[in-house]
């Protein structure tokens, strides 16, 4: 089964479309190769092939349109303000997923 197709066996509302979900997937792989804990158990040999299986079972946080816009701005204002404060663990935001298109 071609793993695009998968949209149409998972009913997520915020997965609108098959860019949607790739373009997810690319930022759930990238923080899979920079060290993020795995959500799934399953075994896979590439990160890839577990950032698509992931996203499509719901088992990452993600937001999408005006939220994206939202969490984005909140965190690069956390950031800038992160700079003038110490670093502690109450600093830290969830890892949640930011897609690069924010239409709606």
């Amino acid at each position: 089964m071609e793993i695009l197709s998968l949209l149409d066996h998972y009913s997520n509302t915020k997965i609108d479309s098959h860019f949607r979900i790739v373009s997810i997937a690319v930022q759930r792989a990238k923080h899979l190769l920079q060290g993020a804990p795995k959500v799934s158990q399953r075994p896979f040999a590439k990160e890839t092939c577990r950032a698509i299986h992931e996203v499509i079972h719901g088992d990452v946080d993600f937001a999408v349109g005006t939220e994206a816009r939202l969490f984005k701005e909140a965190n690069e204002r956390a950031q800038t303000n992160e700079q003038e404060l110490p670093p502690s663990e109450e600093n830290l935001t969830p890892n949640t997923i930011f897609p690069q298109s924010t239409s709606s």
